[in-house]
């Protein structure tokens, strides 16, 4: 009995981008740092999103934000995945142009190495 080769080979793994909800206490504890704490500074805030599985078969999973994704404790405590990132709330359009522009550049950077690598 021989099996096709087909059937040995094993499956492709395939990576889909994460989905993210972003609750509206995300917004208001956000808003709130940001006049409270924050004010004119523009630090890299540090926040955790908490994976929800879908109960849906075929269905991905979504990345939940909310008031509590600001608390490094909270997310401890989370059971399942957490992914880490950051926000970056900036004060005026022209240090938003200068951010997108700078990293934009670096992404650029990046890709050229890439290339020259493979070559």
């Amino acid at each position: 009995m021989t099996s096709s080769p087909q059937a040995m080979s094993p499956a492709l793994l395939q990576f889909q981008p994460l989905a993210c909800t972003i609750d509206v206490t995300f917004w208001q504890e956000l808003a709130r740092q940001k006049l409270d704490v924050m004010k004119l500074a523009t630090p890299e805030v540090p926040v955790w999103g908490s994976l929800l599985p879908s109960s849906t078969e075929g269905v991905q999973g979504r990345v939940r934000l909310d008031a509590a994704s600001f608390d490094a404790s909270a997310a401890e405590r989370t059971e399942g995945s957490v992914y880490r990132g950051f926000v970056l709330n900036l004060n005026t359009i022209e240090d938003f142009k200068a951010c997108f522009e700078a990293r934009a550049k670096q992404t650029m950077c990046h890709r050229s190495k890439k290339k020259k690598k493979k070559k």
